[in-house]
C-alpha cells in the first residue's frame, strides 16, 4: 500500500467539495454507508455539498477504494463527536465508508 501526499496510489479519485484543513491522522473510523448497495450513490451523497459530510475513502462491495478526500485534509464523517476524551473526531481520523444497508 502506498500513500504519496495523502493520495493512495489504488484507489479511484471522486474529490468532494466537504472538507477542511490539514490534520495528522492517528485514527482510523469505519463506517458502513446506509444506503444503497452501489458505491455510486454514496460517492455522489457524500460529494453533494449540500450533504455536508465526506469521507476519505469509500470500500464497494466488491473491494473497490474510492478516495474523496486526501488523508492529510479533514473530512466530515463523524459529525459532533468525542471518542475518550477527545472531541471533534474529524480533526485527527481517517474515515473508512464501506458500502453497506446497514442494521437490516
Amino acid at each position: 500500500m502506498t500513500i504519496t501526499n495523502g493520495i493512495y496510489s489504488r484507489a479511484e479519485l471522486r474529490p468532494s467539495p466537504n472538507k477542511g484543513g490539514a490534520i495528522v491522522p492517528d485514527t482510523i473510523i469505519v463506517h458502513d454507508t446506509a444506503g444503497g448497495l452501489d458505491a455510486a450513490g454514496s460517492i455522489a451523497w457524500l460529494s453533494n455539498p449540500q450533504s455536508r459530510a465526506s469521507a476519505h475513502f469509500v470500500i464497494g462491495r466488491d473491494g473497490k477504494v474510492f478516495q474523496l478526500v486526501s488523508t492529510n485534509i479533514r473530512a466530515w464523517h463523524a459529525g459532533e463527536s468525542k471518542l475518550g476524551n477527545r472531541t471533534n473526531v474529524n480533526g485527527f481520523s481517517i474515515g473508512i465508508e464501506f458500502v453497506n444497508p446497514g442494521l437490516l
